[in-house]
């Protein structure tokens, strides 16, 4: 390549690297900053993951100065991240004991364990149309509240008041809850981290990414999540393929306790 083709190549590297670092820290000061509406933090896995991508081009490239500005900005957006949800890992509590899952919001809520006694079942009202199944079971000795929810529908002002519900009855239980569903929300949001830190639970599942009639859904915020406290993990997780456009992706878990 001669002299003024690699100057130009030069200047097109640089130059996208410059509106790149700009682009990317305006957003992630937009995220950083407190706002009634979370639409753009929705989109922070994926900023993040672009964020990357540019990084390690720059590191290929050798431009150090602009990839060490990336490199800050990748370390922000992936705390932003990690302080409430797990990126790409399920937790294992390393328990022995295990009891089975499934996320069907058209099906009633059941759970697969040997030994397990069914001690209560009922329905939590979380707002004015939104129901919410549980169950309580005893397996080894060890008894759970099971609370599966389906805010994906809600409005902002519904989901504020189901979450209000959903954290009231939580805090009435003298047992440990594990609640699963589609919060509507990614785990970073206002709203979901003021509630996992009313609440003491924590994010068990590897971010997945579902939706009504998509079992990967890539350009959306991940929103559902296995909610419990720090004795329980997650085994394994699997998403089935959704029966029809409408119907949500099947989605089954093994979870794991001591």
């Amino acid at each position: 390549m001669g002299y003024l083709a690699q100057k130009k190549k030069n200047a097109r590297e640089s130059a996208f690297l410059k509106w790149a670092l700009i682009i990317f820290t305006i957003l992630t000061l937009l995220v950083l900053l407190p706002q009634k509406d979370s639409f753009l933090r929705n989109w922070l896995f994926q900023i993040y993951i672009l964020n990357v991508l540019v990084l390690l081009y720059a590191l290929s490239i050798g431009r150090f100065l602009y990839s060490f500005g990336l490199a800050v900005l990748v370390v922000i957006n992936y705390f932003q991240i990690a302080m409430n949800a797990r990126i790409f890992t399920n937790f294992s509590s390393g328990g022995e004991h295990h009891i089975s899952i499934t996320y069907n919001p058209k099906a009633s809520l059941e759970v697969e364990a040997h030994n397990a006694i069914i001690l209560r079942r009922g329905h939590l009202v979380l707002g004015k149309d939104e129901i919410a199944p549980f169950m309580a079971i005893e397996k080894n000795g060890h008894v759970f509240t099971l609370i599966r929810v389906d805010l994906a529908n809600n409005t902002a002002k519904e989901r504020a008041i189901a979450l209000l519900q959903l954290r009231n009855f939580i805090s009435e239980q003298d047992d440990p809850v594990v609640v699963f569903g589609d919060f509507g929300l990614p785990a970073w949001s206002k709203e979901m981290s003021a509630f996992l830190e009313d609440t003491n639970l924590e994010v068990k599942n590897r971010m997945l990414f579902t939706k009504r009639g998509s079992r990967h859904s890539y350009l959306s915020a991940p929103k559902f999540y296995i909610l419990s406290f720090q004795n329980v993990g997650v085994e394994e997780i699997d998403v089935s393929a959704p029966q029809d456009g409408k119907s949500y992706p099947e989605i089954k878990a093994r979870l794991s306790f001591y």
